[in-house]
């Protein structure tokens, strides 16, 4: 029965030819407008996927050299100049709740725009961290801090957790020499398990650590906390191995909590990219997943925000 349906399927399987001819690329604008941060647009133009599974086509984007490109920023007229391949740079850096309006005209298309209102950025307080427990080969870490969200308007959030660690360690190789290094002074993002009912979008609660979902960075409004103080917990391991031993008694491990405010734009442009790479695990029941866009007549984003940043040494 299997192998009659399965013959079924392969004599019903017709191939349709895809007409790509006239399909025109279309305009994408690139700009990430960060609080503090020189601001610069890209501009390329929109491609087939068709053709990339060809293993001689280049996986990349055709850029933009002859855009008039400009700025208002707070009601006040700004043009950008060409950097180099396809970048425009304003000499401008934008700052907390300045309102901008974007255009872009590029010969043979109508004129792009896009606004945007850079948003406030986030209080952090209070950060704790703490060794929650330890067992040959991994360490359990605790976090909490303080978000004092701001009232009066819809806030719109990114969390993402860096563990510093500059300890010594010393290990037996496999040819049995005694051997001492340090881990890398350059910050490690973890995945982090948060059972903070409030951000958590799944709404998990009082699981271990082993149990919960765990994010790269996790995305939250603040519906169930606007105007307040609201404090976060959240916890990550750390993978030691069984054959380190620590050199000092001495803790150098620090962790850094980042949290962006950003615009509604750019919050649902940065959750369907997640979304569309996620849905890739899918094999065959993979389907299309829009990726947001605010740019009239073109596609792509151009949305603000701000971030900040709050380290702690981890307690023992």
């Amino acid at each position: 029965m299997m192998i009659l349906a399965a013959l079924l399927a392969v004599g019903c399987e017709k191939e349709i030819p895809l007409d790509t001819e006239g399909v025109e690329p279309q305009v994408v604008v690139t700009g990430s407008v960060l609080a503090g941060e020189a601001l610069n647009v890209h501009l390329t133009y929109s491609r087939l996927i068709f053709g990339w599974h060809d293993a001689n086509e280049e996986y990349n984007f055709d850029e933009i050299d002859n855009a008039t490109v400009s700025l208002v920023a707070n009601g006040v007229a700004m043009g950008g100049a060409l950097r180099d391949s396809g970048y425009y740079e304003f000499g401008y850096v934008p700052q907390e709740g300045d309102k901008l309006d974007l255009r872009v005209n590029v010969p043979g298309h109508d004129e792009l725009s896009a606004t945007t209102t850079v948003p406030h950025r986030p209080v952090l307080t209070d950060l704790r961290s703490s060794v929650r427990n330890t067992d040959e080969y991994e360490v359990h870490i605790d976090v909490r801090f303080k978000l004092k969200d701001k009232e009066g308007e819809d806030n719109y959030y990114r969390l993402k957790v860096f563990l510093y660690d500059t300890t010594v360690y010393r290990y037996v190789d496999y040819q049995g020499d005694t051997v001492t290094e340090m881990y890398a002074n350059e910050p490690e993002q973890m995945y982090f398990s948060c059972n903070d009912a409030a951000i958590n979008p799944f709404g998990i609660s009082d699981v271990s650590i082993d149990e919960a979902v765990t994010y790269h960075s996790l995305y939250f409004t603040d519906n169930a906390f606007s105007g307040e103080n609201h404090e976060v917990h959240l916890t990550f391991t750390q993978w030691t191995g069984g054959y380190y031993e620590r050199s000092s008694s001495t803790s150098n491990r620090h962790v850094e909590v980042e949290v962006v405010a950003m615009s509604r734009d750019r919050f649902l442009y940065e959750q369907s990219v997640q979304a569309s790479c996620e849905s890739d695990d899918l094999g065959l029941f993979q389907e299309p997943v829009p990726v947001h866009s605010n740019i009239k007549n073109g596609i792509g984003i151009f949305a603000g925000t701000a971030q900040s940043k709050l380290k702690a040494e981890v307690a023992e």
